[in-house]
């Protein structure tokens, strides 16, 4: 089972191009410019220090941050269960 969850989560960051998978040349204005199109950006955080960033990236940027302190193994599970589901929101 955890091999095929780490196939199945290597496949994703592949397709996805993420992770190691991600471009070394990012576009930061276009994704700012997409950002600014979904109105938001969700962060899973462990930390606590996600809500001191929410005012001033929303000052700088004009993008609404919704941000959620949870451990690690429930970032997991709620981002699998999230994509079964076919929610694409973080």
């Amino acid at each position: 089972m955890l091999t095929s969850t780490a196939f199945a989560d290597e496949t994703w960051q592949k397709a996805a191009g993420v992770g190691e998978y991600a471009s070394a040349n990012q576009d930061w204005a276009e994704i700012e410019a997409a950002a600014k199109k979904e109105g938001q950006v969700v962060i899973y955080s462990v930390s606590s220090r996600i809500a001191k960033l929410v005012d001033g990236f929303k000052e700088k940027y004009g993008i609404e941050i919704v941000g959620f302190d949870m451990p690690s193994d429930l970032q997991i599970e709620k981002l699998r269960r999230e994509h079964k589901a076919g929610i694409h929101s973080v």
